[in-house]
């Protein structure tokens, strides 16, 4: 199943180096477990390298920006989401750390036993068609696609959207 995602976002993003995440609801429910993986992710020089751009609102709050795709699999093999966000090196540039960043992940980790009304809990509900199921525990394995977003268009997003998508067992 990986091989055949793989093939589809290296045929839309050859630049991408995926990272593979498993069991990913442990981290969505204890997301500070995921400031490690995190860390070793934008130092990774392979993955990340220059894949960043500086982010700030002030010149002393100046870090690096690392924006990514991500795609969210059920533990039957389906996907659920392809989606865009990004997280912050919790390093400023002037050397200093940035607490506020050391949990924060985008959109990545998000509760959807809270947020059940959302789209995507809405399609885990129905896929399983039960809706008094724990959705955490269904969403088993996270690949984040580092991009460069200097030159990724939205439109590369929306193909992987469509080439993978809930109902979909891309084996």
């Amino acid at each position: 199943m990986l091989k055949k995602i793989f093939e589809v976002i290296q045929g839309i993003y050859p630049k991408g180096d995926p990272f593979v995440i498993q069991h990913w609801n442990t981290y969505v429910k204890n997301p500070s477990l995921f400031t490690s993986i995190k860390n070793n992710m934008i130092s990774d020089p392979l993955k990340f390298k220059n894949k960043g751009a500086v982010y700030a609102q002030r010149k002393d709050k100046a870090q690096e920006n690392y924006q990514f795709v991500f795609i969210s699999i059920l533990e039957d093999n389906n996907v659920l989401v392809v989606g865009k966000t990004s997280f912050w090196s919790s390093r400023l540039i002037n050397g200093t750390r940035d607490s506020d960043e050391d949990s924060t992940f985008g959109d990545l980790i998000k509760q959807y036993n809270i947020y059940r009304d959302t789209e995507s809990a809405k399609k885990v509900i129905s896929h399983y068609n039960d809706n008094s199921i724990d959705i955490d525990d269904k969403v088993t394995t996270v690949i984040i696609i580092p991009i460069d977003f200097s030159d990724f268009a939205r439109a590369r997003i929306l193909k992987i959207r469509t080439a993978l998508f809930l109902g979909h067992n891309p084996r």
